[in-house]
């Protein structure tokens, strides 16, 4: 978890921040194609992928439909779970 991710879940709580395995992340720029896709997803406030353990923590401003996150990163070669 990066320092800003910890600081968020301290000062918003853990409960607020969700997370997705990505697969298939390897540099800085499959980190930011998988963030830009996020934060582009209507519903995402925020979001950070943890390169090193291939996790994207984002935080929903409502409930929004998993599936379209889900395709959207596939889309662009990365596996989701």
């Amino acid at each position: 978890m990066s320092l800003l991710t910890k600081l968020r879940c301290t000062l918003f709580g853990p409960k607020d921040i969700k997370t997705l395995n990505v697969y298939g992340m390897h540099c800085s720029h499959c980190k930011a194609t998988v963030e830009k896709i996020a934060r582009a997803t209507k519903g995402i406030v925020w979001a950070e992928v943890d390169l090193s353990r291939g996790i994207l923590s984002y935080e929903e401003e409502f409930p929004l439909d998993l599936k379209n996150l889900k395709a959207a990163i596939s889309a662009e070669g990365f596996k989701c779970q």
